[in-house]
């Protein structure tokens, strides 16, 4: 497992392989479809306080805004998959594991139980102090990371999942789960 520190935020990566099952997790880019310009994103604002499903949406808007402006294909939101991305998301915020991928694997069998035909799994985790539009921090510092930024912009990748979680000093903490189905 490979994990990039930048300054007030958490960056990860990781890939490994389960026999017919390949999966990777690395990330992003950031352009932003809620907002022209990180001024005027509603979560910039320091009084306005976004809920983790704000958080999740933004982050979900400002990849597939990236991947439009790549003429990749768009990701489908997959409710499935963001409940394992949730899961994951309060497991670090509660500091039951790592910021990191430990459990990648047992997320994937997850999705693939609840319905999902997994054949390639790729996931951007971030860890971010600020309460200054941290959606969009995490995003850009996914877009730094050329492993990240790798994962935003794997064109088999269809379905999607963002978990947001927050912990009691009111750091974010996100997950975003890439699936390619067989």
């Amino acid at each position: 497992m490979k994990q990039l520190s930048l300054n007030r935020y958490f960056l990860g990566f990781s890939s490994f392989v389960l026999p017919g099952l390949l999966l990777m997790a690395q990330a992003g880019h950031p352009e932003s479809p809620i907002v022209a310009t990180p001024q005027a994103s509603p979560m910039a604002s320091p009084r306005v306080q976004p809920t983790p499903e704000t958080l999740e949406q933004a982050i979900f808007l400002q990849v597939n805004e990236y991947r439009r402006s790549r003429q990749l294909p768009l990701l489908k939101l997959d409710a499935r998959v963001s409940a394992e991305a949730r899961k994951h998301s309060r497991a670090m915020a509660e500091g039951r594991v790592p910021v990191g991928h430990d459990g990648l694997k047992r997320r994937a069998r997850a999705i693939a139980l609840r319905g999902v035909l997994v054949r390639r799994v790729g996931e951007n985790v971030a860890y971010i102090f600020s309460q200054n539009d941290p959606a969009a921090r995490a995003f850009n510092g996914w877009m730094r990371s050329p492993g990240h930024r790798q994962n935003m912009e794997e064109r088999r990748y269809t379905l999607t999942g963002v978990g947001v979680a927050q912990d009691h000093r009111g750091a974010t903490y996100f997950t975003q789960i890439y699936v390619r189905k067989w």
